[in-house]
């Protein structure tokens, strides 16, 4: 994530694609300094307008360069919020258990960008039930 911009004119020399996965507070800044160093495209971790997270979309859409959205659908950190509902009763309680999705680790962000889901995780997308299924030892 990028919240001091101070190095990144040096550090975008050269560059050409980028992935961004900023703070909301510097995403403006990111990409102007992205665009005035010469980066051509730039693909970003964001989301749709009904998430906070909108407006990192919207700096690089209004950035004039190329641009592609990821949108993760979940984080395998998210799950941390599981672990005391399995300590304490013994189950996930989730509203939507049987909505599919492929959690992905947040540091391997920048490969997804590039790769697909099932070729990182090595797995196919599995719903919230089967996924806290596998994983319930991890949370005891």
């Amino acid at each position: 994530m990028v919240a001091r911009t101070v190095a990144l004119p040096e550090a975008f020399a050269g560059v050409d694609r980028m992935y961004l996965a900023p703070v909301l507070e510097t995403v403006t800044e990111v990409v102007r300094l992205a665009r005035e160093a010469g980066v051509r495209h730039i693909v970003d971790l964001s989301g749709d307008e009904t998430t906070d997270w909108q407006p990192i979309a919207r700096a690089v859409e209004g950035s004039g360069l190329a641009w592609t959205h990821l949108y993760a659908g979940e984080f395998v950190e998210n799950t941390m919020v599981w672990a005391d509902q399995v300590r304490t009763v013994g189950e996930v309680c989730e509203p939507y258990p049987d909505a599919a999705n492929a959690p992905v680790a947040m540091v391997d962000d920048p490969q997804v960008a590039t790769t697909t889901v099932e070729d990182v995780t090595g797995e196919p997308a599995t719903t919230f039930e089967q996924w806290a299924a596998a994983n319930a030892d991890a949370f005891r």
